[in-house]
């Protein structure tokens, strides 16, 4: 949909945040549209955030991609058949930068997945000499 066609006119019937960080997640209101499919666009280079199933209060929770460029854009909103809903206005921030001096910071402790690895082991030797125990206490 060009931005040509985003006309104040075109701009009623979606409520949008007034400011978000690229990265950040916000939620759109569309009037009028609870349970409907729909496309919801990020425009300036227009960018498709999500196909969505609004909720019954008519919203729905889309992520600004973390790349955006700072600045003033828009967000559309678009019924399946292309036709457009609406539109509203979104300032758009430049997502934080991580610090330097904590990316070169040593990782410490177990890493994601071996704690319920260890978990399960020992639950399998425990349930092993649990059996075994029983075994040789019905002999």
């Amino acid at each position: 949909m060009p931005d040509s066609e985003l006309t104040q006119e075109a701009r009623g019937g979606v409520q949008v945040p007034a400011a978000a960080t690229a990265g950040a997640q916000v939620t759109v209101v569309v009037l009028g549209h609870p349970g409907e499919q729909v496309r919801i666009w990020l425009h300036s280079n227009p960018t498709l955030l999500a196909t969505v199933t609004l909720n019954a209060d008519g919203q729905a929770v889309v992520t600004i991609p973390a790349g955006s460029t700072p600045g003033q854009h828009r967000i559309v909103v678009q019924a399946m058949d292309g036709t457009l809903i609406g539109w509203g206005d979104i300032q758009v921030a430049a997502a934080a930068k991580a610090d330097p001096a904590e990316e070169s910071l040593p990782v410490t402790g177990p890493q994601t997945g071996w704690p319920a690895l260890g978990m399960a082991i020992a639950l399998m030797v425990g349930g092993a000499m649990l059996a075994r125990r029983r075994r040789y206490a019905q002999q």
